[in-house]
């Protein structure tokens, strides 16, 4: 009897210890799961992070790498144009078949009057002469019966030299008025008179008197209105003395035509 009562006593606290280790182990079980589930979690939020910061890696690079190729292509596109532009802006070369190229390359047509007076740089609007046809440089600048010398003015609107040159030129010829006759040639239009008169590039002012171009007194590029004023001063000191002498010659002329007679 005192036996099984104590085994009967014993029985319930032992039933109470069972089902607390047993609660225990589930709380274990469950924190577990939820640190599990927790460390999951932040593993998959690394990973995104990872995944995103690396995609932006990607992007700027790929990003830097197309804009420095596009940029040595617009550097490249850009030298490529001022090539081109420095081998238009030459009027004639050194061989007959480069001439012919850049005859080709220089030479326009021209289809209306509207063309023709966009690509005139203002000189005829100040009192100069624009001149379009061989015939007109013929008459206006080789004729013997010109009274006065010509200064001529090679150019084409898309020459910055020219440009900067053309306020110089509208100057010397309101200094010069009456003494002075001046005339303006495109060169994209008029390419075979410019290389019959030696014309090598853009700027270049020629001064031509009684037929003949004076060739001692042309300027190649931008020039001062100083340098030239000084050059129309010596042409005009050269005409005076063209005229003395083409005098004297029609006096010998005169006087041995009398002495046949």
């Amino acid at each position: 009897m005192s036996i099984s009562s104590s085994i009967l006593l014993m029985t319930p606290s032992s039933a109470s210890s069972s089902s607390s280790s047993s609660s225990s182990s589930s709380s274990l079980l469950n924190n577990n799961g939820r640190r599990r589930k927790q460390q999951q979690s932040k593993s998959k939020s690394f990973l995104m992070l990872s995944t995103s910061i690396i995609i932006s890696i990607i992007y700027l690079l790929t990003t830097k790498s197309f804009v420095a190729t596009t940029d040595a292509f617009m550097s490249s596109s850009t030298s490529s144009q001022s090539r081109r532009s420095q081998r238009h802006s030459t009027i004639i070369s050194s061989s007959p078949s480069m001439r012919r190229a850049a005859k080709t390359t220089t030479t326009k047509t021209v289809s209306s009057t509207t063309t023709r007076a966009a690509t005139r740089l203002g000189i005829a609007k100040s009192g100069g002469k624009m001149i379009e046809t061989e015939k007109e440089f013929s008459d206006n600048v080789l004729s013997k019966e010109l009274s006065r010398p010509v200064l001529v003015f090679f150019s084409a609107p898309w020459c910055g030299p020219c440009r900067l040159t053309v306020p110089v030129v509208k100057d010397v010829m309101k200094q010069y008025s009456g003494e002075l006759d001046v005339v303006e040639i495109c060169t994209d239009e008029l390419a075979e008179v410019a290389e019959n008169s030696g014309v090598l590039s853009i700027p270049t002012i020629q001064f031509y008197y009684d037929g003949a171009a004076l060739e001692t007194h042309s300027i190649v590029g931008c020039v001062a209105k100083s340098v030239l004023s000084n050059a129309i001063d010596k042409v005009i000191e050269d005409v005076a003395q063209i005229n003395k002498i083409n005098n004297r010659l029609n006096e010998d002329q005169n006087q041995n035509a009398a002495a046949t007679k």
